[in-house]
């Protein structure tokens, strides 16, 4: 799940709700996030120079710092293969 960054708070809520999968979400000081990071079964910063593909081929890079939460078993395993960066 990638939601807009600007008003992730009811994604995140959902998401955490439904307990499985990945997430892509800013980093907030905020309740939700707090709760997310408690709830996580496993979370990854991603990469400085991580860059989202556009359709027409162009790249944009990620302005802010971004994490990625797993919830459930396969979506763990899944985060351990990117071999991105350190899941903890």
């Amino acid at each position: 799940m990638n939601p807009p960054f600007s008003d992730a708070r009811v994604w995140a809520e959902k998401f955490t709700a439904n307990g499985n999968g990945i997430a892509l979400l800013v980093v907030s000081r905020s309740k939700w996030f707090a709760e997310l990071w408690d709830k996580a079964d496993a979370i990854m910063a991603t990469p400085a120079d991580l860059k989202f593909e556009r359709p027409d081929g162009n790249s944009k890079a990620i302005s802010f710092q971004t994490f990625l939460f797993a919830l459930g078993d396969p979506a763990t395993a899944a985060l351990h293969r990117t071999k991105l960066a350190r899941v903890r």
